[in-house]
C-alpha cells in the first residue's frame, strides 16, 4: 500500500491544499480518468481503485494509491476482503474532510467510511442515467455531481463538467509524434477503455473501403492480435493499439472519430472538439444510447443505434465527417462544454 505524498503543482493551486479529499474509483477508465485529471488542483489526494487492468497500467506508479482485489459477490475471497477492510483502515485514519466516489459498488465502502468518519460524501455521476452505486445510495450523498441533466430528479443534484486531461498539442505536433502523415484525414476509432468487438469487425469489414483516410485504432486487449493482422495485410499507414495512456495526443491528430457513448470518451469528444460516428453500446440499460442522446438536438454529431448499422451508412457517414459536408455539425459541436481541465468540480467541492 504506498501512501508517498507527491508535492505536485502545490505552488500553482488556487485550492488549499490542506483541505484533505479521498477518492474511490472503480476498474474503468471513465472512473479513473477524471480522478487522475482532479489531481491538478488536489495532489496530494489518496485514490482507492479497484485493481484490474485498466486500473494498473494508469496508476501503478503513481503515489498515494491503494489497490484492492476486485470483489465478485457470487464467489467472495479471503484475500479481497482482507484488500476491502485495509481500505476502509487507511481511509478512516486518512481523516478526510470530503470523500468523492466515481461510481461502482465503491460507493457503498465510501458512504460507509463517511458516515463513521463524519466526511462530507460526493458522488460523481457522469451518465445521464445514474448507476445502481449512485441511484442506490443517492440519499447519503451531500452532492452528486452530473454531467449530463439526470432523467430522474435528485434534490442534491449539481451539474459539472467532466474533468479531462486536457493537453492539447498541436494538429501537426501530435500526427508527426505518431508517425502519421499531416496532410492525410486521420479516423480514430474508438471502442471505450475495454474496446468494442462490434465495432473492430465493422472497421475491418470497411478497411478495403477507407483507403481515402490513415487509421488510428484502439481495439481493446481481447482483440488487438487478430485486429492488428488485418491491418497488417491491408496497404495504409495506420497505428493499431490495445490500449492507449497518451489519448490528448491522438485526439489532438484526428480529424473524425467513430467510438461507443461512454460518458469518459463523450467528454474527451466535445473537449477536443472531434466530429464524431456514435454508435452506443446498447447494453447496459441502454444508457450509452441517453448519453448520445444529448448530442442529437442541435446534431452535434452523427448517431446510428446499433440495430441500425449498414456497411453503406456507416461508410457515407465517416466521408461526411472527414470533408466539409457537415459544417453545421461542427459549428453545434464547436457551442458544446461538458469537460474541461477539472477546475470546475474542484471549485464546486470546495464551495
Amino acid at each position: 500500500m504506498s501512501q508517498r505524498v507527491s508535492q505536485g503543482r502545490q505552488a500553482d493551486l488556487n485550492f488549499n491544499v490542506n483541505r484533505k479529499i479521498l477518492m474511490f474509483t472503480g476498474a474503468s477508465g471513465g472512473h479513473i480518468m477524471p480522478a487522475l485529471a482532479l489531481r491538478r488542483y488536489f495532489p496530494l489526494a489518496p485514490i482507492v481503485a479497484i485493481r484490474a487492468g485498466a486500473t494498473e497500467a494508469l496508476l501503478k506508479d503513481r503515489e498515494n494509491v491503494v489497490f484492492i482485489q476486485p470483489l465478485a459477490f457470487k464467489k467472495l475471497s479471503i484475500e479481497a476482503l482482507k484488500d476491502l477492510f485495509r481500505a476502509v483502515l487507511f481511509a478512516l485514519k486518512f481523516r478526510s474532510e470530503r470523500i468523492l466516489c466515481f461510481g461502482s459498488y465503491l460507493n457503498a465502502v465510501g458512504v460507509f467510511c463517511a458516515r463513521v468518519s463524519g466526511a462530507k460524501l460526493f458522488f460523481f455521476e457522469p451518465n445521464a442515467v445514474a448507476g445502481k452505486g449512485t441511484a442506490l445510495l443517492s440519499c447519503f450523498a451531500d452532492k452528486i455531481f452530473f454531467m449530463f441533466q439526470p432523467r430522474r430528479k435528485y434534490k442534491n443534484s449539481v451539474l459539472c463538467k467532466f474533468p479531462v486531461s486536457a493537453g492539447k498539442p498541436g494538429r501537426d505536433e501530435a500526427r508527426s509524434r505518431l508517425g502519421l502523415d499531416p496532410g492525410k484525414p486521420l479516423i480514430l476509432i474508438l471502442g471505450g477503455s475495454q474496446g468494442s468487438s462490434f465495432i473492430n469487425d465493422l472497421v475491418l469489414r470497411l478497411l478495403p473501403r477507407l483507403g481515402f483516410a490513415q487509421i488510428v485504432h484502439i481495439t481493446g486487449e481481447a482483440d488487438f492480435m487478430r485486429v492488428n493482422a488485418a491491418y497488417a495485410a491491408h496497404k495504409g499507414k495506420h497505428l493499431i493499439l490495445p490500449a492507449c495512456h497518451y489519448m490528448s495526443i491522438l485526439y489532438s491528430a484526428a480529424d473524425a472519430a467513430v467510438s461507443r457513448a461512454g460518458a469518459g470518451t463523450l467528454a474527451d469528444l466535445a473537449f477536443y472538439k472531434i466530429p464524431s460516428l456514435l454508435i452506443p453500446y446498447p447494453l447496459a440499460g441502454a444508457h450509452q444510447e441517453k448519453n448520445a442522446d444529448f448530442f442529437s438536438d442541435p446534431p452535434s454529431a452523427i448517431i446510428i443505434r446499433q440495430a441500425e448499422v449498414d456497411e453503406d451508412k456507416i461508410l457515407t457517414a465517416i466521408e461526411d465527417l472527414v470533408s466539409d459536408n457537415f459544417w453545421k455539425l461542427k459549428e453545434n459541436l464547436a457551442k458544446i462544454s461538458l469537460s474541461d481541465d477539472g477546475a470546475d468540480l474542484a471549485a464546486k467541492l470546495t464551495a
